[in-house]
């Protein structure tokens, strides 16, 4: 049920005076099912507090490799070669 049709629910058991344990009965169940949209939301939120902090970690990554192919690509061809005392074909 939806939030509403458990209020609606709760307001008509009010208009033809349903005992109290009904009305007891039809609140918990609308607590519950808030209670459940609650621990949903609080995990959404954990989850994309994880996804940002995910992104920040890739980001940061992504940036150092780049900043190594700029590195490399700005080195000497030469030695980038591998003819200064390193590797020869």
């Amino acid at each position: 049920m939806k939030i509403l049709e458990h209020l609606e629910h709760v307001i008509g058991l009010l208009d033809r005076n349903a005992p109290n344990s009904d009305i007891k009965l039809a609140l918990l169940a609308m607590h519950e099912q808030l209670a459940g949209y609650d621990q949903t939301l609080s995990d959404q939120i954990a989850l994309t507090k994880n996804n940002a902090d995910s992104l920040a970690e890739i980001q940061k990554e992504n940036a150092k490799l780049k900043q190594q192919l700029l590195q490399q690509s700005s080195r000497p061809k030469e030695i980038a070669r591998g003819e200064e005392g390193g590797w020869t074909a």
